[in-house]
């Protein structure tokens, strides 16, 4: 788990730590990875990728909706970051945050790079970002220039083998609105793109079903009977051997008055199939008077507790960290909320 922020009182707070939590063992699992140079910047709204022998960080932003325009490649071997030196012009891939970065396996006639090799990569969509006042994106009011968040809805992808990057080609009219805080996951050969919010104001989330073909290069809209309401900031895994994707939590903007936000959240799990095309309620939310059952259980993910606990530990690790949690910040101290500060610990 890397960085991430939180609030203490009116301040932000911003963190550029780094977190391994071990699978197995007694006592607190949680252990933090002696930091070095080069080391990224402190962050929040970025997203994390799994690669072979480490992962790739991608964006953000930091104080005053500064938005980074990189990427960072971390060797879990050798405890070393790289930072990408072969960034897009910024007129094509501007910085951002609220994006999500999902690993792609290597897979046959999908390659989106000039010299059509097939490697694992990484998929950049979406997100956001706040141009600077003065931008031909701002608009003129009676207190000057305001500036509006730019949403974005374009698909990149990144080689960190070769640290090269390519954009994703999209055949036909059809793709998903601009948007920011969503949920994404790879099953079977497609990216799916779930939810997200179009603005930053007091209105209803999305709560869509998008699919990108990797070979196809096709955008598709998944049109289930029964779904997941609308939601931003969830998070998606996929279903570990399996057909399916589990979703978990989010929240979204029940009202806003004189610039403060009040949210409903929810903390449900969904389960939807790829070869089915239907979502299944796993968990009802909380506030919900009993817990739902699970009926109509895709084939791949029934009776097996065991991928149902890694499936949804991963969905529930990585929303965690996605989700601000509002908690008390110790300035000697800059780990995760409940955990105590062990030793630095290097990486195996």
């Amino acid at each position: 788990m890397f960085a991430g922020g939180s609030e203490e009182g009116s301040r932000n707070v911003f963190f550029d730590d780094l977190w391994r939590m071990a699978a197995t063992g007694e006592g607190n699992p949680w252990t933090r990875v002696a930091p070095g140079e080069p080391w990224p910047e402190a962050r929040r709204g970025h997203w994390m990728a799994p690669v072979a022998g480490g992962f790739v960080v991608v964006g953000g932003r930091e104080r005053g909706h500064n938005c980074f325009r990189d990427a960072w490649v971390y060797a879990a071997a050798s405890n070393t970051w790289t930072r990408s030196a072969h960034m897009p012009p910024e007129a094509e891939y501007p910085c951002r945050w609220g994006h999500t970065a999902t690993r792609i396996p290597q897979l046959a006639g999908a390659s989106p790079f000039p010299d059509g090799r097939e490697v694992e990569s990484v998929v950049v969509f979406g997100g956001r970002f706040l141009p600077p006042k003065g931008d031909k994106a701002c608009a003129k009011s009676k207190s000057g220039f305001d500036c509006e968040f730019v949403y974005l809805n374009d698909l990149w992808f990144y080689d960190p083998a070769r640290d090269e990057w390519a954009q994703g080609r999209v055949r036909g009219k059809l793709s998903p609105a601009k948007r920011d805080h969503h949920a994404t996951a790879y099953v079977d050969g497609h990216l799916y793109v779930h939810g997200g919010k179009l603005t930053d104001q007091a209105t209803s989330a999305l709560k869509d079903l998008w699919r990108y073909d990797l070979v196809g290069r096709t955008w598709s809209e998944m049109h289930p009977a029964v779904a997941p309401s609308s939601r931003y900031l969830h998070n998606m895994a996929a279903w570990p051997g399996g057909h399916a994707i589990v979703l978990f939590g989010g929240e979204h903007i029940k009202s806003r008055k004189s610039g403060k936000k009040k949210y409903a959240r929810v903390n449900d799990v969904w389960a939807f199939s790829a070869q089915t095309r239907n979502w299944t309620n796993l968990i009802a939310d909380a506030d919900e008077p009993e817990i739902q059952a699970a009926t109509g259980l895709p084939a791949c993910l029934a009776n097996d507790s065991v991928q149902l606990a890694i499936a949804l530990g991963v969905a529930f690790l990585v929303t965690g960290a996605a989700l601000r949690a509002r908690f008390r910040h110790d300035d000697a101290y800059d780990g995760p909320p409940g955990v105590q500060a062990s030793p630095y610990v290097g990486v195996a």
